[in-house]
């Protein structure tokens, strides 16, 4: 259980240094869909606990394979190094 509270405060403290890499990744992504990037949740409300992520929305229109827009927002943070956090 230890082990698992460190691994949630590196993941903190990594999405706190980068968050805005983060975004600024994903919002290409979703200029070259439609533009429209939505963060929501509770990391938006600032109620979030060190257990929280940071719930974002790609609006892509109906034409567009959601699933490939998924697995390239994927890629993209994994890129920028936080896939070893991946549960």
């Amino acid at each position: 259980m230890n082990r698992y509270f460190k691994i949630l405060e590196g993941v903190e403290k990594g999405l706190e240094e980068n968050l805005e890499k983060y975004i600024e990744a994903l919002r290409g992504l979703a200029t070259r869909y439609s533009e429209r990037l939505y963060i929501f949740g509770s990391y938006l409300k600032c109620y979030y606990t060190t257990a929280s992520g940071v719930d974002l929305l790609i609006e892509v229109p109906d034409s567009v394979d959601r699933p490939q827009v998924l697995h390239e927002a994927r890629r993209l943070v994994q890129k920028m190094g936080e896939s070893k956090y991946t549960f």
